[in-house]
């Protein structure tokens, strides 16, 4: 599986399992949802409009991606303590697709960054 295809399946467990939760915390307020439980979903989505982007390849949008990334997982350690029980299940694939979706881009970056660049012109054999 290659960086991009890792990156879709992260976005789809984003906005998946962080609508999920999203709902579920709405069910247990009652009357009103935490806007923070809708952070995975947007940033699921910001990453969904990167996407074009990152399948070319583009240096600066896997850059953007990864800081994204790191960001999330941060904040769901901290979701992580903050909870018990059923929700630090969606939290933990959560942060799995997240690591493995990083580690796959910061590795296609690396080896852009370090590729030689392919002449554009050839010369013709004489």
């Amino acid at each position: 599986m290659n960086s991009f295809q890792a990156h879709i399946f992260n976005v789809f467990v984003l906005i998946v399992f962080g609508l999920w939760g999203a709902l579920d915390s709405y069910d247990q307020a009652g009357t009103s949802m935490q806007y923070k439980s809708l952070i995975a979903p947007a940033a699921g989505l910001f990453l969904l409009v990167l996407s074009p982007w990152i399948a070319k390849q583009r240096n600066r949008s896997m850059i953007i991606a990864a800081s994204v990334i790191l960001l999330l997982l941060v904040y769901f350690y901290l979701e992580f303590m903050k909870t018990d029980g059923e929700p630090r299940l969606r939290i933990i694939v959560q942060a799995l697709s997240n690591v493995w979706a990083l580690i796959l881009l910061i590795k296609n970056l690396f080896t852009n960054k370090f590729r030689k660049p392919q002449p554009t012109e050839t010369e013709l054999p004489l």
